[in-house]
């Protein structure tokens, strides 16, 4: 059996005086790779996380929460439900946070208005965030929230 491709392959010997690979780094690898992962995430697609807040119901993926949260990862790794302390976390500020997880942005104006839909008459303060990302330990999310805060 022959293949017609095969030669494309070089030997290791065949570039025997070119220049070394260099390491080389694709600089909207890491945004693009985020933003596929949050339209998934909006789709359901690979989920394998729900995560519970009072009523409200969000899909994630673990991979995800577990790079984000040294507290999150203590949860998925054991179970499939989350089920978040709602005195700690409400159903519109989890939705800002999950948001950030997958964006790095925290959204205000019409973006946090449509988290604040989920708990209706619930609007989410910046001060709630930081709390809910203290509770969560995302120290990037807590970091943003000091800095706008001073």
């Amino acid at each position: 059996m022959t293949f017609p491709e095969a030669d494309i392959f070089l030997k290791s010997g065949d570039c025997a005086g070119q220049t070394m690979l260099d390491t080389m780094e694709a600089p909207g690898h890491s945004r693009q790779l985020l933003l596929q992962l949050n339209n998934q995430r909006t789709k359901g697609f690979l989920c394998d996380v729900i995560i519970v807040v009072q009523n409200a119901l969000f899909r994630a993926h673990k991979n995800v929460l577990a790079a984000s949260s040294a507290y999150l990862k203590s949860l998925v790794v054991h179970d499939n439900l989350l089920n978040l302390d709602h005195d700690m976390v409400s159903p519109a500020v989890f939705r800002l946070v999950l948001d950030f997880i997958y964006t790095g942005r925290l959204a205000d104006g019409p973006e946090a208005a449509t988290a604040a839909a989920v708990a209706p008459g619930a609007e989410p303060s910046l001060g709630a965030v930081l709390a809910a990302a203290s509770y969560l330990q995302i120290p990037d999310l807590v970091a943003l929230c000091k800095k706008r805060l001073k």
